[in-house]
């Protein structure tokens, strides 16, 4: 009997995992169909002036979405819904039909901004509010999710040595307004972060390549100079296909998850990469460090997204090699060919014990 009990109870948990595995997929990947949300939606706008409230304000609110949809904060919506503009031309219809669409309704508007105070902060679509505190709590919702994903290397020496370099180049860059956090990542991946408001990690896998310090300045001053550009919020801003209406705001969290998604699948967008990848250059010949170093640190990366396998890469949109070339090109402009900068070696050895 107990074992047809244990059976029967796992019969039933295989069945409402796959009834979970159903909802999800209908939910997030097929979507509902478009008969049953354009119900949904006159279903709502009915209910809406019935109770004697703004019908119009309800669709107002879906017209909203567009805005965010545009802006790339949508995009399972946008896979399983109808569009935006099926959906508001639905709504006036039933409002027609239904004969309330002259009707004025009630909006609570003060009562509503006394019960509902939303404690997140958020963004104008077009980023025209972007301060520094924002700025900074956008790259600390980010930071949290790269380290939900990665842990810290358990190694204090070798953290701080990292943190010593990155805030002797974050120095020169000319933004005092930012408190930078450097860390090194405990994984065999191979890459770097940046997060907006100074936050930089640098993984083991790819302190683990090197041969000496030139090679780590050149890549945290990658990280500094990607901040610096207010990379990834210029390439949101970039990413909105028809403009951005002020009037709707963004929470931060979802440009933090929207940031994520851009670092872990997507990469930066190349013509910024190769731009911070120039600038690394001016800043290694500044501070006296070997340049020509750094070029070989890229053709090393260039090799083992060749050769190597298991090693997983962190995504950038410019290649290795596209990157090699670059810097080979800067340098030769710059004249810098025949100079030898410093690499401190030993220093890099002694302090880069795993």
């Amino acid at each position: 009997m107990q074992g047809i009990q244990l059976g029967l109870t796992q019969i039933c948990k295989v069945a409402l995992d796959m009834l979970a595995d159903r909802a999800y997929n209908l939910l997030f990947k097929e979507g509902l169909s478009k008969k049953d949300e354009f119900q949904s939606d006159a279903q709502g706008a009915i209910l809406t002036a019935t109770l004697g409230y703004d019908w119009k304000s309800y669709r107002d609110f879906i017209g909203n979405l567009k805005h965010l949809m545009n802006a790339g904060y949508g995009e399972t919506v946008s896979k399983t819904h109808p569009s935006i503009a099926e959906r508001v031309i639905h709504i006036e219809d039933t409002a027609t039909e239904n004969g309330f669409y002259d009707e004025v309704g009630k909006k609570n508007i003060e009562r509503f901004e006394e019960y509902v105070q939303l404690t997140g902060s958020t963004l104008k679509a077009d980023f025209s509010d972007l301060d520094v505190r924002k700025e900074i709590s956008i790259g600390r919702q980010l930071a949290a999710k790269i380290l939900g994903k990665y842990s810290l290397l358990d190694n204090k020496e070798l953290q701080k040595y990292i943190s010593l370099l990155g805030t002797g180049i974050s120095a020169q860059m000319g933004r005092s307004e930012l408190g930078y956090y450097f860390a090194v990542l405990d994984t065999d991946d191979v890459g770097s972060f940046a997060c907006p408001g100074g936050y930089v990690f640098i993984t083991r896998g790819a302190v683990q390549m090197m041969s000496n310090e030139a090679q780590l300045v050149g890549l945290l001053s990658h990280e500094i100079v990607n901040i610096n550009q207010k990379h990834l919020v210029n390439m949101l801003k970039a990413r909105q296909k028809n403009g951005a209406d002020a009037s709707v705001r963004i929470p931060l969290e979802h440009i933090s998850d929207k940031g994520f998604m851009i670092l872990m699948e997507n990469g930066l967008d190349e013509a910024l990469v190769l731009n911070s990848d120039v600038t690394v250059i001016e800043i290694l010949s500044t501070t006296g460090y070997d340049v020509q170093s750094y070029q070989i640190f890229l053709n090393e990366l260039n090799r083992l997204s060749k050769d190597s396998e298991g090693v997983q890469m962190i995504k950038y949109s410019a290649s290795p090699a596209l990157r090699f070339d670059k810097i080979k090109e800067t340098i030769f402009q710059k004249g810098l060919q025949k100079y030898e900068g410093k690499t401190n070696k030993d220093r890099f050895k002694k302090q880069t014990r795993f």
